[in-house]
């Protein structure tokens, strides 16, 4: 009997969905055009979550954590149990 083993996938988020933690504002003071420049570049680890000027101190932690997720699969009866 072959067992396989299921796996859950944690996806790393887009760049429009970090925008929503983003003033929106696009003032460019990054360096980058928009507020979506800016979350494309912290995806890419060329930016920092601090190096937005405009962010609120929470949002700016919350961003950090965000991208210190480990997007390895997990075991899915690890998900469960």
């Amino acid at each position: 009997m072959v067992v396989e083993q299921e796996m859950a996938q944690i996806y790393s988020p887009s760049a429009e969905e970090l925008t929503q933690f983003l003033p929106e504002t696009d003032c460019g003071d990054c360096g980058f055009k928009s507020c979506t420049e800016f979350a494309s570049a912290l995806l890419g680890r060329k930016v920092k979550a601090h190096d937005c000027g405009h962010m609120e101190d929470e949002f700016t932690r919350v961003l950090a954590s965000i991208m210190e997720l480990n997007t390895d699969p997990i075991p899915y009866n690890i998900m469960v149990d």
